[in-house]
């Protein structure tokens, strides 16, 4: 049942943020058994292991990225991608001739049985099937691949996927399965026992107890190079609303009595993979030469006694990964042959990583420091090429920290409150990347590191991290202000209680000059009175200046405001123009403004709920009709420009002053071609709302929460191209009322604060776990759709944990 939980858990995993992509740094090969040498020392050539990382923990992929991984059995920690990322994840997988054949989630037929190129990572899919294969072994000794689900021992058909049943293994689940050289099967079951499984009829003697507890995506894998039983273990624990966060080992299981030695931690505990598997002596592996290789750290510092590894990783990814280290002064700092670095004395030195082939020499500059004094938080942020100036928090002052072998700043609140570090980065043009490290050791869920750019929420770590490379790419030309604010509550400490950052450099786009401006709507219809809000993209994205001035061609029809709102005074047509600053580019609405609409009472009627009063206004050249027929015990306005090419219509509702807070609830459904060509428009204010067509629609409502106080026109349009008829070709519009603000949008404890408790009910409820009663929905249902969702949640979790 774990396993099929993890499953399910794993599948959901979205967190409705853009995703940009983190990079974890690649470390050396397997180490040697003489550890430090005087002033050099060599790693094994190959990496040993391969596998799928399910899990990674990092800021924007919380239940990903899903990519191919490497690791040397003696250094697990340097765990790293060696293939692009992947949109779904592999449960299942084992090498065989140059290929992983493997079972990987596919929403439309359950899942996808794959090969793999174990090389290239080229994806060839077999065939499709409704089992969950939890771990597959080959065996070399009778060519049969094999596989466990649920508690039964299968054969795999390589053709298609498909499983034949063998027998039961014992255990409720199999979590894990590997074969020997000479054909023995091994499994571990969700009892955490090693068995040695009966190929014939697949019945499971217990070797032992390994000593380790998991849960969830396991794999294990026979390395036939050295006789040797490797474990990647998972177990999972709860993660904010990211649901899980992963503790992975490589462990070396003994197959006499089943105990796990374990070697260490997957990528800092953070990498969850399966599909394990080694590459055999006797498969004749294709080459890829090395281009280029990069150290995670350029310059590091260190105190005497303290210790940090410092990692290479290859261009391309899957290219020969042996490493050899050096140091120019073993009294002053020493390296071993995976990378980690001892500080011994105070004093510079250079550490050298050699690819095994030699072709490639990449330098660390090492500076070992009695302390961190006279140091600033400029020298500790600030990357290669970086000189910004560092606003710190007044109340709990960040200071500069040794960690890692870095020089970065570090927290110092201990207490519930907000901590902010901000840095000015001045103009940067659309393109730009701004790039840093950052990491945090705290009580996940309750205590958050979150990133603002300007004033908009981004993305946060919570938990327990390694260190973590951000992206962001700027995405318009203006000033852009970064705020790292760690955010914790009155919950008890976990970890070190600190957060980082380090290494900020910006890579900035270089500009273009304008070549043009649109403008949009290109047309646009509007009763007098009313507003509407154009929108100018100058273009390319990357010009220095983006800025544009409006006109108008007939200010007696309509006028315009610096930002683009058009405000309809009289009957006629205009051009709205938009111009840019640079170059004198234009681009026009051609806009059209009719009388407003009349007063309607049999629309009124029907469009109210019962006992309302609200009073609309139709379409004068083309009114809507009541309609009482079309669904029963249903009265409601429907267009009526059926098969009218190239028409619009509308009905509008004056609702004066409103609150913000105030809801506008109403159902509708759209019968007509749908898409971008035939459809219907919710519009506040002149700003579309929410639109809605096509043919296969059921009445939906629809609430628009008021954002803030003032006076508002709501409007109804269908609006129809030049082209085919679909469906009735008409909105129906029905049940419109106003209902006033619930207490505070997103309390649903009832103590007039917005909390992450709060948000934890609300996900709660998404998931069909908690109940809410009336008054409680309307709080949690943050964005006004009038369903409770996950979106909802993290809605209410940033407004938790919004900077005051």
């Amino acid at each position: 049942m774990k396993k099929l939980i993890s499953l399910l858990i794993a599948v959901l995993m979205v967190f409705g943020l853009l995703p940009v992509l983190s990079a974890p740094a690649t470390h050396a090969s397997a180490d040697s058994s003489d550890g430090y040498g005087d002033s050099k020392s060599a790693s094994h050539p190959a990496d040993t292991l391969r596998g799928f990382s399910y899990f990674y923990h990092d800021s924007k992929f919380m239940g990903g990225p899903y990519g191919w991984v490497s690791m040397a059995s003696g250094n697990p920690e340097g765990a790293s991608f060696i293939s692009d990322f992947t949109e779904s994840g592999y449960v299942a997988g084992e090498f065989y001739n140059g290929y992983v054949y493997g079972y990987r989630y596919a929403e439309e037929s359950n899942y996808h049985f794959c090969k793999v190129n174990a090389f290239t990572f080229e994806e060839t899919i077999l065939g499709t099937s409704e089992a969950v294969a939890a771990d597959m072994a080959y065996d070399y000794s009778t060519d049969t691949m094999y596989a466990v689900s649920g508690d039964l021992l299968c054969t795999v058909n390589l053709s298609d996927g498909s499983l034949t049943e063998v027998g039961f293994v014992g255990p409720d689940a199999m979590l894990a399965l590997a074969c020997s050289t000479d054909g023995q099967l091994y499994g571990i079951g969700d009892d955490c026992n090693l068995y040695a499984i009966e190929k014939t009829e697949g019945m499971g003697e217990v070797c032992g107890f390994t000593g380790v507890i998991a849960d969830g995506l396991q794999s294990m894998a026979w390395d036939h190079n050295t006789d040797t039983l490797y474990w990647a273990s998972c177990a999972t624990t709860p993660h904010l609303f990211t649901y899980y966060t992963t503790m992975g080992n490589l462990c070396e299981l003994n197959t006499i009595d089943g105990t796990a030695t374990v070697i260490g931690n997957i990528y800092g505990s953070k990498m969850q993979v399966t599909c394990l598997y080694s590459v055999p002596d006797f498969y004749d592996a294709p080459e890829f030469p090395l281009t280029d290789m990069h150290l995670n750290l350029d310059t590091s510092y260190m105190v005497p006694g303290q210790t940090a590894q410092l990692s290479a990783y290859m261009e391309p990814a899957n290219a020969e990964r042996g490493v050899t280290w050096a140091t120019s002064n073993p009294n002053i700092v020493r390296v071993d042959n995976c990378g980690k670095m001892t500080a011994v004395a105070t004093g510079t030195a250079l550490v050298t990583a050699q690819s095994i082939d030699g072709s490639k020499i990449k330098t660390c500059t090492v500076n070992v420091v009695s302390s961190t004094d006279g140091l600033t938080l400029e020298d500790a942020v600030n990357g290669t090429g970086s000189n910004y100036t560092y606003n710190n928090a007044a109340n709990y002052p960040f200071e500069t920290e040794i960690r890692d072998g870095r020089l970065c700043a570090a927290s110092t609140m201990t207490v519930q409150g907000e901590a902010l570090l901000q840095v000015d980065l001045g103009t940067l043009t659309a393109g730009s990347v701004v790039r840093f490290d950052w990491k945090t050791d705290t009580r996940y869920m309750f205590h958050g590191w979150i990133l603002w750019f300007n004033n908009d929420y981004v993305a946060n770590l919570t938990g327990s991290t390694g260190w973590l490379t951000y992206e962001y790419v700027i995405p318009v030309t203006g000033q852009y202000v970064i705020t790292w604010n760690l955010h914790k509550d009155n919950s008890p400490v976990d970890g070190s209680n600190k957060s980082w950052v380090d290494n900020l450099v910006v890579e900035s786009q270089s500009t273009s000059p304008v070549e043009g401006v649109n403008v949009t709507p290109e047309t646009a219809e509007m009763y007098t009175g009313g507003q509407l809000a154009l929108n100018a993209e100058v273009y390319p994205s990357n010009v220095a200046d983006a800025s544009v001035s409006w006109s108008s061609s007939n200010e007696s029809v309509a006028t315009v405001n610096s930002n683009g709102v058009v405000t309809a005074v009289a009957p006629g047509t205009a051009d709205i123009i938009a111009a840019t600053t640079e170059g004198g580019f234009t681009d026009s609405c051609s806009l059209t403004v009719v009388d407003s609409a009349v007063i309607d009472a049999p629309i009124s009627d029907a469009l109210n709920v019962s006992g309302g009063s609200l009073v609309f206004s139709n379409d004068t050249a083309h009114p809507w009709a009541v309609d009482s027929e079309t669904f029963a015990g249903r009265t409601a306005a429907k267009s009526t420009i059926n098969g009218m090419a190239g028409t619009s219509t509308g009905i509008r509702l004056n609702a004066g002053t409103l609150h913000a807070g105030d809801r506008l609830s109403f159902d509708w459904l759209a019968s007509s071609e749908g898409g971008t060509w035939d459809y219907a428009a919710f519009i506040a204010n002149g700003n579309v709302e929410a639109t809605t067509g096509g043919t296969d629609n059921d009445w939906a409502n629809f609430i628009y929460t008021v954002p803030a106080d003032g006076e508002y026109i709501f409007e109804w349009t269908y609006q129809k191209d030049g082209s085919r008829d679909q469906g009735d070709d008409c909105v129906y519009v029905d049940e419109v009322c106003i209902l006033p603000a619930v207490g505070v949008l997103g309390d649903v404890d009832g103590d007039a604060t917005v909390t992450i408790s709060d948000a934890l009910m609300i996900m709660r409820n998404a998931m069909q776990l908690l109940e809410f009663t009336p008054a409680q929905a309307a709080a949690a249902d943050m964005d006004g759709d009038g369903l409770i969702t996950v979106e909802d949640a993290l809605t209410a979790l940033r407004a938790a944990i919004t900077v005051r």
